[in-house]
């Protein structure tokens, strides 16, 4: 809080500390463990369209990264 009307750079002699974070609280109780989540097994590559699609752990397929205009970006900026 300013201590008057131009209080100058903060901290300073100008201002005055009204709040601060508190002291960690103790843990609660420990829960359930959850679900294995998926991770990134493979990735399936499609030459034709430029896109790459994630095989998942439980074989389940992401949703692809469509890459063709990301790839013309870098043949452009690397012509110039």
């Amino acid at each position: 809080m300013a201590r008057r009307a131009s209080p100058g750079p903060c901290p300073g002699p100008g201002w005055q500390l009204v709040a601060r974070q508190g002291a960690r609280g103790v843990a609660g109780e420990r829960g359930p463990a959850g679900k294995n989540t998926p991770s990134i097994a493979r990735w399936e590559l499609d030459l034709k369209t430029y896109a790459a699609t994630p095989i998942m752990s439980d074989g389940n397929r992401g949703p692809a990264l469509e890459l063709r205009e990301l790839f013309q970006q870098f043949l452009t900026e690397t012509k110039l």
